[in-house]
C-alpha cells in the first residue's frame, strides 16, 4: 500500500500531536527544574516561599518527593518576563 502525499501529511501531523501531548504531560523534579533555569536549590527555594511567587504549585508523590507539571514551569518561564 502507498501512502498518498495527503494521506503521509495527516500522519505527520498526528505525530506531531502525539509528541507535543507527551511532553505536556510529563513532569519535572526539582533538580531537574534547578538544571532547567540556571539557578542554584536555595535561589528555588526562594522562588517557591516568596509571596509573590506565580510559581506552579507542586504535586507530592511521597513525603520527600516533590513534582511538577512541565508544560505550568514553561508557562511560568514565558510569563515571567512579561
Amino acid at each position: 500500500m502507498t501512502l498518498t502525499s495527503h494521506d503521509n501529511s495527516i500522519l505527520l501531523r498526528q505525530q506531531a500531536l502525539e509528541k507535543s501531548m507527551k511532553e505536556e504531560d510529563t513532569y519535572l523534579r526539582q533538580n531537574q527544574i534547578i538544571e532547567l533555569l540556571g539557578i542554584s536549590p536555595s535561589t528555588f527555594w526562594r522562588i517557591r516561599k516568596s509571596n509573590d511567587s506565580s510559581f506552579p504549585v507542586s504535586l507530592s508523590i511521597s513525603s520527600n518527593i516533590k513534582i511538577w507539571r512541565r508544560s505550568d514551569v514553561i508557562n511560568w518561564i514565558k510569563n515571567k518576563g512579561k
